[in-house]
């Protein structure tokens, strides 16, 4: 859609629209022919930033839901408030998991508060941690009145006034202000001076302003989000909390449970902890959304169960079912039941739905999604539906995949392709290419995956869009491509073409494939060593899945977080995080995977504790016996060799055995990263038992092969390793 952009401009599509409108101010552009579409589609121009914060900006926009089993929450923060009133600061953290009504709750207290209180907001974005005072910055301008048309003199007027308005002895936290706000006269006062003081004094002087107007009027302050603020966010938060205790101030925040601060001990401090909602509420929620026929009921029951009671997910559950045409609002809401083979066809696209959605929420191998598979397969069959069968079976190989029934899966995959060809239908193809390069991943053939890989990804041009289960299995082709492409020798390669993919993905703007590449750049940053890099990636793709409940997705990004802590030497971070990763993960009706596994094991490596990583990388490899799996077989043995010479250091004998077995499973994939790490720690061994001529020529051997990623921390230990053995 490029050539439909003007001159430094952004358009989008139909479907992107749809996510982003609200977030973005959009210019309708009108049918616009585009490059790999047969027909003319709707494009909108990017003209500017909308006034929609998050999801729950959304839902106040469609319009609110019965407000349900908060109760007491309310009741405890009112509590609060009149505490605040009579001089006694607060400050009250909800903590929640995501779309669980910390937003909704705060909407609520704030409509039910006295007149004359005031009221400052701020919120945090998904990268907030990498901009600076982003949060504080949404607050000044909302206090001192600030809008997008006001020039800098403009800003600079509003800020003065109202500082003087409210003490004029505050004039000199003047330039502090406009500083921050990037509306400094010039020259600028503060530029020479030493950055801390000035943050501090920056600091200082928002504190007391918010404390100064809470003598005019009880306050209320508002921080959303806290597990995305940055640092001077944290810094102003900080001091606040230290500060209010005899002030008519609420301080509110909320967070999700993985966010730490200091505050815990205050005896000015409340915590109220968010649960999803139990079976009671989560009904009469139900209730005010689809009414009380008794011939919704299962369907009630079923959202629940799919949901766990999470209030937005039951929201966007039961959005989905409305657009799909499941369910007809005509005065009262009705399941849409025609007969016969209409009615199986429509049973089907319910059950598609809650599959579709079951797989994001609860996972690959999640009984729920087998539910809706199993059913989905038996209207197929008895429809004789080809094409229905077709994407049955594709969820299956999926299902299997995930359960690491690799043979079965791999059955599945390759009449899955036959049945694509005899078709010859694209979109058909491109799904069995997708399932086989996911199972020949997984069994540790490199090549095959990334042959199929490579097939998937040239069924359609670079720049066409597809439906979303087409977009999804063509992400795991290029997560899969990219991966395999570093595995098998080309670490450069690999990273750029990684990069490129979350570029292209950005650029659409969409979700679930973002998870892939983000996923993906971790995982590759963090096999050549990268760990700040790979953490920083880790981080986005965590933010993302948590607040799209992304369940399979937001482990993966914990495991690779945990393995990027272990390479900065966070150990004890990195194994609790890869071990609550697991147990997630596991808890979805998975099969953990070797290259869990390893990460795991990496972590217990560096941490030093030899007996835990052995029984870590001595269960991986008896799942990996059992099951197939091998995509990190290699792997394992070294770190199985490693951890057995680091707790026994005489256990010469077995720990060669050990780097040799990883040497001999990467030769057979072809996977030149991990042989040239085997081949490392063997050639180390090697070097201490006397063989330095055979560590030298075997080394070499390996290292001479790579045209590339000699940057790579192990082609700088092999190069260091092979001049000292040269003299």
């Amino acid at each position: 859609m490029q050539s439909a952009a003007p001159a430094d401009g952004i358009v989008i599509s139909e479907d992107t629209r749809y996510l982003v409108e609200g977030y973005f101010e959009l210019r309708e552009l009108g049918p616009t022919e585009v490059k790999g579409v047969a027909e003319p589609i709707n494009v909108y121009e990017v003209t500017g930033t909308g006034p929609l914060h998050g999801h729950f900006d959304l839902a106040v926009r469609r319009g609110l839901t019965k407000f349900v089993g908060r109760e007491r929450e309310l009741q405890q923060m009112h509590q609060a408030l009149e505490l605040v009133m009579s001089g006694h600061g607060q400050v009250v953290a909800v903590v929640a998991e995501a779309g669980t009504g910390k937003s909704r709750l705060y909407h609520e207290f704030k409509a039910m508060l006295p007149p004359g209180c005031k009221v400052l907001e701020a919120y945090s974005a998904s990268h907030g941690k990498a901009s600076a005072w982003l949060p504080v910055l949404e607050l000044l301008r909302g206090y001192f009145g600030i809008q997008d048309v006001d020039d800098a003199a403009a800003r600079r007027e509003k800020v003065r006034a109202r500082i003087i308005m409210l003490d004029s002895a505050f004039s000199e936290t003047l330039p502090y202000l406009w500083g921050l706000l990037g509306i400094q006269e010039n020259p600028d006062p503060l530029a020479q001076m030493d950055p801390p003081i000035r943050r501090q004094r920056t600091l200082d002087a928002i504190k007391r302003i918010i404390v100064r107007e809470s003598l005019n009027q009880p306050t209320v302050v508002i921080f959303e989000d806290l597990h995305w603020i940055d640092a001077e966010t944290q810094a102003l938060l900080d001091l606040l909390a230290d500060s209010i205790a005899g002030a008519r101030l609420l301080l509110l925040v909320n967070y999700r449970p993985e966010y730490r601060h200091e505050w815990s001990g205050r005896a000015h401090y409340l915590q109220l902890r968010l649960d999803p909602l139990g079976d009671e509420n989560a009904a009469a929620m139900l209730e005010a959304l689809l009414g009380n026929g008794a011939d919704l009921d299962s369907l009630k029951r079923l959202v629940t169960d799919l949901t766990g009671g999470n209030p937005f997910f039951i929201e966007e559950m039961v959005q989905a079912l409305f657009e799909q045409g499941i369910l007809a609002r005509n005065g009262t809401v009705k399941l849409v039941q025609p007969a016969g083979p209409e009615r199986d066809r429509k049973e089907i696209a319910i059950h598609t739905g809650l599959g579709d959605t079951a797989i994001v929420m609860s996972g690959y191998a999640a009984a729920e999604y087998e539910h809706h598979l199993t059913r989905r397969e038996e209207l197929a069959q008895r429809l004789g539906d080809t094409t229905q069968i077709f994407y049955s079976l594709v969820w299956r190989s999926i299902l299997a995949a995930f359960r690491l029934e690799l043979n079965k899966a791999l059955d599945i995959g390759w009449k899955l392709l036959g049945m694509a060809d005899h078709e010859h239908d694209p979109n058909m193809q491109l799904q069995a290419h997708g399932s086989l390069a996911n199972i020949l991943w997984l069994l540790g053939d490199f090549t095959g995956s990334l042959e199929h890989a490579e097939k998937g990804l040239g069924l359609f041009a670079h720049e066409q869009q597809l439906g979303p289960g087409e977009e999804h299995m063509r992400a795991a082709c290029q997560f899969h491509a990219c991966c395999c492409t570093a595995a098998l020798g080309f670490p450069d390669k690999g990273l750029r073409r990684v990069l490129e993919f979350l570029t292209w993905v950005r650029e659409r703007a969409q979700l679930l494939p973002m998870a892939f590449a983000l996923n993906g750049v971790a995982t590759i940053l963090a096999w050549r060593g990268e760990g700040t890099q790979a953490l920083k990636y880790a981080d986005a793709q965590l933010a993302l899945t948590a607040e799209h409940g992304f369940s399979n997705w937001h482990s993966f990004g914990h495991i690779v977080h945990g393995q990027a802590l272990a390479l900065l030497g966070r150990t004890d971070e990195a194994i609790a995080e890869i071990k609550a990763a697991l147990d997630s993960y596991e808890a979805t009706g998975a099969v953990i995977p070797g290259w869990d596994y390893a990460s795991l094991a990496f972590a217990f490596l560096a941490a030093k504790q030899p007996e835990e990583g052995l029984r870590v990388a001595a269960k991986a490899l008896e799942v990996a016996a059992h099951t197939g799996n091998a995509a990190d077989q290699s792997e394992l043995h070294r770190l199985h060799g490693e951890l057995l010479l680091m707790g026994e250091p005489t256990k010469v004998a077995a720990g060669e055995a050990s780097f040799r077995a990883a040497i001999e499973t990467s030769r057979k994939q072809c996977a030149k990263f991990p042989e040239l790490r085997a081949t490392i720690s063997l050639a180390r061994l090697l070097v201490k038992q006397g063989q330095r001529d055979e560590a030298r020529t075997m080394l070499a051997d390996i290292y001479n092969w790579f045209t590339e990623g000699f940057d790579t921390p192990d082609l700088k230990d092999a190069k260091a390793l092979l001049d000292e053995l040269a003299t």
